[in-house]
């Protein structure tokens, strides 16, 4: 079985899925498959049989096929590069290199663009002496200068027709259906070839996508171990060795072992060479804007531009060098370092400077902390001024945090709700934050704020539930615990409306998972909504009764 096989398997179980009267119209058709890839494009010509008959089994059978691995978007894709390429003032921009990559990569754009739009343009940065360049492309044009290539698609199409006049194709009468995949075909100069040799009155289905060979394959195997079941009349005993059992001799399987170490090893050392590629990446982009910063008036920048823009250009070179082994990304990295140092010497020691003094600064704060702690006791007194460094800080957020979840399970809902309002003013107090430890701090805060809210229910402070459930709802407006303990600050006030819509918000939220909590709740207010209807129609009643 081969590639067309997949796709004629994974047909047959997509026609097989519809109704029949969405397959009847194929009875007896021929049907086009065809796959445009990146670099390669297959045209299938299949016969379908017995679609209608009840109970037998569809048959789709191969009639036609031709195929072309230097045939793709990708192909497209290069002919706009050496149009584009010609059109750019200076030395010639050569596919392999940065530029090349960068206009290769626009050549992708404009393409996609014209799949959708009569008229597309791009632009390119830094390709023609470090300045930006725009392209404008009609579609008309891009099938002129692929004339070529389209010539070779129309050709494989009819050579695929042509392979199944034995079975009486003859485009635009036996065709039935045309089935496409692959982005290639998304082309509309690519699609108007299609129609020319198939004819305009067949649409495009799309029953295939980029998983129907492997689809296909699984679909195969499936159906080859199905056929040797079938074929098995007596058990067999149980193979003594499991090389036995898959038909490998033990060196075959010791080879096969060796063989995935190797494999494995490979994979291991690529990882680390991204790694420390994206290390290099990064050092480069550091550097680049280190003039910009403070301290960096110090620095050449022309310079040490130089030196990075010859980093940059070896890391497109080693990317597709065999010989660019870890040990060669390590020592470069090791090499740019160094060059990068001696180029910024004065601004390296000025950041030192006050790195150091910035640490200084907070251990002595810690220190001074830790002196008032012990002259009052122990304790982190809630007004305190000082400077901890973020680890300390979250330590006391922890610390009350913990100890007021303690004195909540055991009822003291008074002393929980002050440990937890003391964890919330040590949160108030980081200042050497980043994005990602101010987003430890939003949910800590969070946490804390339905937790104090747990604390007012049980002591029936309904104004401090509304506040706090509140300022949990600022941090997060799709949280279901604020939301539901919310509804029970509104179900205290009677405010039955309100409380029913925090409900429903909540079982919204959650989707398809039931919270019985909620689900009670909300029974419970509809019930309070209803006797209230009732109490005001007999109001009613008596009045004009």
């Amino acid at each position: 079985a081969d590639a067309t096989d997949c796709l004629v398997a994974t047909y047959t179980r997509k026609i097989a899925g519809l109704n029949p009267s969405e397959r009847e119209h194929l009875e007896g058709k021929h049907v086009l498959l065809l796959d445009m890839g990146h670099t390669h494009t297959t045209a299938v010509v299949v016969l379908v049989e017995n679609v209608t008959a009840p109970g037998s089994e569809i048959n789709v059978r191969k009639v036609g096929v031709q195929h072309d691995e230097a045939l793709g978007a990708y192909h497209f894709d290069l002919q706009l590069f050496d149009h584009f390429a010609a059109k750019v003032a200076g030395p010639k921009i050569e596919p392999g290199s940065k530029k090349g990559f960068r206009l290769l990569s626009g050549c992708e754009r404009i393409r996609k663009l014209l799949s959708q739009l009569g008229e597309a343009q791009i632009t390119v940065e830094h390709l023609a002496e470090d300045t930006d360049v725009s392209f404008a492309l009609k579609r008309d044009e891009l099938g002129h200068l692929c004339e070529g290539l389209l010539g070779r698609f129309k050709d494989l199409l009819n050579a695929a027709l042509f392979n199944a006049q034995q079975d009486g194709v003859t485009p635009g009468t036996n065709l039935g259906a045309i089935e496409v995949l692959g982005g290639g075909v998304r082309m509309q100069v690519v699609q108007q070839v299609v129609h020319t040799v198939c004819g305009q009155h067949l649409p495009f289905g799309f029953k295939l996508d980029d998983s129907a060979i492997a689809l296909g394959a699984a679909l195969l195997a499936m159906q080859s171990r199905a056929a040797s079941a079938d074929a098995v009349v007596t058990e067999n005993p149980i193979a003594e060795s499991a090389a036995a059992s898959v038909g490998l001799t033990p060196a075959e399987v010791d080879a096969a072992y060796a063989n995935e170490l190797s494999m494995q090893a490979q994979d291991y050392e690529i990882k680390q060479i991204m790694a420390m590629r994206n290390k290099l990446e990064s050092f480069i982009l550091e550097m680049r804007s280190a003039p910009g910063k403070k301290h960096g008036q110090s620095i050449d920048r022309a310079a040490l531009n130089n030196v990075l823009d010859d980093a940059e250009n070896w890391l497109w070179e080693a990317f597709s060098d065999p010989t660019s082994t870890l040990e060669v990304y390590e020592a470069k990295h090791e090499e740019l370092q160094s060059k990068a140092k001696e180029l910024c010497a004065a601004y390296f020691a000025a950041v030192e400077v006050e790195r150091a003094a910035i640490e200084k600064e907070l251990e002595e704060e810690a220190v001074r902390g830790a002196a008032e702690r012990e002259a009052e006791g122990g304790d982190d007194e809630d007004h305190d001024t000082r400077k901890l460094k973020k680890a300390d800080r979250m330590r006391l957020v922890v610390k009350n945090k913990e100890e007021g979840t303690e004195l909540f399970k055991d009822k003291n809902f008074r002393p929980a709700a002050a440990r937890y309002q003391k964890a919330l003013t040590h949160c108030a107090k980081f200042f050497d934050l980043n994005k990602e430890d101010e987003a430890e701090v939003k949910a800590l805060k969070l946490s804390l704020y339905l937790n104090l809210a747990s604390c007012y229910i049980k002591m029936e402070n309904w104004e401090q539930v509304l506040r706090n459930c509140t300022d949990a709802l600022s941090i997060d407006a799709n949280s279901v615990k604020a939301l539901f303990r919310r509804a029970s600050y509104f179900e205290h006030k009677k405010d039955w409306d309100k409380a029913l819509t925090d409900l429903k918000q909540c079982a919204k939220l959650n989707g398809a998972t039931e919270d019985k909590a909620i689900t009670l709740a909300t029974e419970r207010i509809k019930k309070h909504i209803q006797n209230e209807k009732n109490k005001e129609k007999k109001t009613w009643g008596k009045l004009f009764g």
